[in-house]
């Protein structure tokens, strides 16, 4: 999914995929099918930093407003990195991934999260699906979500998709909750 722009965006996880995955199927092109291993840095005081380390990469996403039971994400430009890392008093630096992971796994206030997921792209106008299967510590997960700088394009394809069903969840908040932080 694009990296470099503002968006909003819809997550829900659930017990079975397969009925939104028919949807999405039947009205949105499919770009493309990935396997990922991320780990993430979780803050129990800080919950609108997404920190994630895939492909041996640190990206960092900021939560900016929530809306309309959207949330609007900006990703953290490589020049503002460090910066964000020293708010939230990390001493290593993005080089150092191994020393983020033991800062965090050190903390009382924050933890690390493994997660396995394999995902699939699609894509409509402006608005970008997934659909995620994986395991988070272990535990099976699914997920779907949609995002789209356009509020209103997003706001057709989640009731259209019937995601509103249930609860928009990022994944910092469904690691929280999984690792009772």
């Amino acid at each position: 999914m694009p990296k470099q722009h503002l968006r909003y965006e819809y997550r829900i996880f659930c017990d079975d995929p397969l009925s939104f995955t028919k949807r999405i199927d039947r009205s949105f092109s499919k770009l493309e099918e990935k396997s990922s291993s991320e780990t993430y840095l979780l803050f129990s005081n800080r919950k609108e930093y997404n920190l994630k380390i895939r492909d041996e990469h640190l990206d960092i996403k900021q939560l900016v407003e929530r809306r309309e039971g959207f949330q609007k994400w900006r990703p953290i430009p490589p020049q503002e990195i460090a910066g964000v890392l020293e708010e939230l008093g990390l001493r290593s630096s993005s080089d150092d991934l191994s020393g983020l992971i033991q800062e965090c796994g050190e903390r009382e206030d924050a933890s690390v999260a493994e997660l396995f997921k394999s995902r699939t792209l699609y894509a409509r106008g402006d608005v970008l699906t997934e659909i995620a299967t994986g395991e988070i510590e272990g535990e099976p997960y699914a997920s779907i979500a949609a995002e789209s700088s356009d509020l209103e394009q997003l706001s057709d394809v989640v009731k259209e998709l019937k995601l509103a069903k249930l609860p928009n969840t990022s994944y910092i908040e469904k690691l929280l909750q999984q690792t009772r932080r």
